[in-house]
Formats: C-alpha cells, structure tokens, sequence
C-alpha cells in the first residue's frame, strides 16, 4: 500500500529525476525526443503536489487554470511502475480537489498509449471536445515543446 501525501519543501529537488525516470518507459516503447522535465520554479508554482511513500516515488503537480484543476503531471519512478503508485496519487488528487469544492479536474496526455490515454480512461477521464481559453494556450504551449511530434495528444477531464 503506498502513502500518498503532500510534498515537503525539501523533497521538491527529487522531482526532476521520478520525471526523468518515468520517461523511460517512453524511451523503452520508441517514444522520443520528450522535453526535460520541469524545474524548481514551475514545481514551486504549483496548486499543490502529492507524493507517493517516503522518499517518493511518484508524484500528481496540479495546476490550476481558468479557475479549473489540471493535473500537469503524474510520474512514478521507472522501477516502482505497475505497483499502484499512479493510481493512488491520481485518486488522492481527485479527492483532494473535490474537497477543496471543485467538480471536475482537466489533464492533456498522449492519445493511443495503453499507460496513458488508457489510464486515464479507466480512471473516469473522457475526452474533453471544447477548451477553455487556458487549456487553449497550454495546447499551444505543448505544441511548441514538441509534444505532438511524440504522438498525439488529447484533452481529457473527469467529473467528480
């Protein structure tokens, strides 16, 4: 069973390299060429943060936008995956936002990918077909990352 909680200050430095190791799973299936993962400040500037166990081993960064909630990322490290990690922080955060008085939570991810779009759908996420001005700009912004040169990417958002 994996502790799910809200970061420390000081475990926000592990981040970048759960995210790194959890792009290896990407590299392992062809996937590459994936933009580095975020830094100290785009973490810092986050609505909250989760983690799985102590140290962590995964972490849920949820964003918000238009006033909305948006998962910006769900990484569990390369050698703890398929152990329920993701699942427990993505449910922890679903919980935390619908206690926090919000009904619905956003998240973009690749399209077509079992750990992805699959996940997500077996989580209650559906395909969002209109967007909001900010999921709009972060559309635009993943675009220019070179996201979408990786593979397909959707919007999806689950009712709580």
């Amino acid at each position: 069973m994996s502790e799910v909680r809200p970061i420390l200050p000081e475990e926000i430095r592990l981040l970048p390299e759960i995210e790194k190791s959890a792009d290896l799973l990407f590299e392992e299936a062809g996937f590459t060429d994936l933009p580095p993962p975020a830094g100290p400040k785009e973490y810092k500037d986050a609505k909250f943060i989760l983690v799985a166990n102590d140290p962590p081993k995964g972490f849920v960064r949820v964003d918000e936008i238009d006033g909305l909630v948006h998962i910006e990322q769900l990484s569990v490290a390369r050698p703890h995956m398929e152990k329920g990690l993701g699942s427990a922080l993505l449910e922890g955060a679903c919980t935390l936002v619908k206690q926090q008085g919000y009904d619905s939570i956003t998240l973009i991810t690749f399209s077509g990918i079992r750990w992805n779009e699959d996940f997500y759908k077996k989580h209650g996420f559906a395909e969002l077909a209109e967007l909001t001005l900010g999921l709009m700009k972060l559309r635009k912004h993943e675009i220019e990352l070179g996201l979408d040169d990786v593979a397909k990417r959707i919007v999806m958002k689950r009712d709580l």
